[in-house]
């Protein structure tokens, strides 16, 4: 029965969330608002956990939600500095001067800054530093003036890239994800009062996805536990990671190298967390939103996501099913009618690997075109596909390989098919 049930759930669900790197749409509405291929459950409003480089989903929790993500939203707003930066727009070396109400909202000591002095120059590079592992407000806030002149130009910037990558429902009306209640002077125009961005677990996912797709480098100030704000300059601030399950803080764990991203907190989105670690050669991103347990509890969004990614990493294995130019799995063969040989081995087109439930290995059956085919045959002819047991398993990616020869045939002389004709009749 608990076999049936993982079939079941499979069946049901569609993992992939992406075609391409650079892909205009996204296909969320074949994606499984809630997907469980055991019994754990993420301590979580909602959550999501993905493969980096595929999409593939191995959990999800009312992920198709919207919900306050706070400073989580900063992940997009980075990602659209970095793309200035190697789009040539903005260098590292450019420096940013914070006025006199950008500087007083640094000074806040209850949301998250690093504080910076009026008419005082910093460079993009401290001040991306600063965004990243201090989850600094009015840094990123300086980014987004520099990157589009003004609040309001760069959070257009952020819907129309969202748009760009198929995301329709997202609320975005500020650069931080500060509640706007909290800026108070500093509010983008045109947007309410109490206002803050909303996304849901998929649309952070993806986000995540495409940062780390397009600019990997991102890992590189991300894994960083600690660093310097503005060295050696008057407002010189050592900063402590947020991330606390980063090498060397506290709740680090060697069975989960999280190298990265982004932690998220107000009173409305409660305790976020986006995280990300290698696993093998592949990636995994997971998304908790609204960690449950005591609001004095700093921790709970950390624990969550390691109970969370052990789960599944206990329950899920990375596996290749078909290798380029291989023989297809069982070695099945194509009958050859008036060819020298009277069989021929299959072989695979591409590589294809996926994340398979322990509990099930993977299944495939071949499905030819033609049940017999007449000689000669080229080498590497396509013959049909190789198909998932599951054909659910994917809504964008091949959900089936084409399947070609591995040897050339070549046709019998008409005098050797006569005879053998006359042999088949006798």
């Amino acid at each position: 029965m608990k076999q049936k049930r993982i079939l079941e759930l499979i069946i049901a669900s569609c993992f992939l969330i992406v075609t391409l790197i650079g892909s205009s749409q996204q296909v969320f509405a074949d994606t499984p608002n809630d997907f469980n291929i055991g019994s754990y459950q993420a301590d979580a409003k909602a959550a999501v956990v993905l493969d980096a480089q595929s999409g593939q989903v191995l959990y999800a929790k009312q992920a198709h939600e919207v919900l306050p993500v706070a400073s989580m939203s900063k992940m997009l707003s980075l990602y659209l500095v970095l793309q200035a930066i190697h789009q040539g727009r903005v260098q590292w070396s450019d420096t940013v001067v914070p006025n006199e109400a950008q500087a007083n909202l640094s000074k806040q000591t209850e949301l998250s800054n690093v504080p910076l002095t009026a008419n005082t120059a910093y460079t993009v590079a401290d001040l991306y530093q600063a965004s990243w592992i201090y989850s600094a407000n009015v840094a990123v806030m300086l980014l987004a003036q520099k990157v589009a002149g003004s609040q309001e130009a760069f959070v257009q910037q952020m819907n129309a890239q969202l748009q760009r990558w198929g995301v329709k429902d997202a609320q975005i009306v500020n650069v931080s994800g500060l509640n706007n209640d909290l800026l108070g002077d500093l509010q983008t125009n045109g947007t309410a009062p109490h206002a803050e961005n909303g996304l849901s677990a998929y649309e952070v996912a993806l986000i995540a996805q495409h940062l780390l797709q397009d600019y990997p480098e991102v890992l590189q100030t991300t894994k960083l536990a600690s660093a310097t704000f503005a060295k050696g300059q008057a407002d010189q601030t050592d900063m402590k990671n947020w991330n606390l399950l980063l090498p060397g803080n506290a709740l680090a764990d060697d069975n989960l190298p999280v190298d990265g991203l982004k932690t998220g907190t107000s009173d409305a989105a409660g305790e976020c967390f986006t995280a990300t670690l290698p696993v093998g050669k592949r990636r995994l991103i997971s998304v908790v939103m609204n960690a449950h347990g005591a609001s004095a509890d700093k921790s709970k969004r950390f624990v969550a996501t390691k109970n969370l990614l052990t789960q599944v990493l206990d329950h899920w294995q990375y596996q290749t099913l078909t290798t380029k130019n291989q023989a297809l799995p069982g070695q099945p063969r194509l009958q050859i009618k008036n060819g020298v040989q009277q069989h021929v081995t299959l072989v695979a087109k591409q590589n294809f690997s996926l994340w398979q439930p322990k509990a099930e290995p993977a299944q495939g059956h071949v499905q030819l075109n033609k049940r017999v085919v007449e000689a000669p045959v080229a080498k590497t002819k396509i013959v049909g596909y190789f198909q998932l047991g599951n054909q659910a398993h994917f809504v964008s990616n091949p959900a089936s390989i084409q399947i070609g020869t591995r040897t050339k045939v070549q046709r019998l002389p008409w005098y050797q098919i006569f005879w053998r004709q006359l042999q088949s009749i006798f």
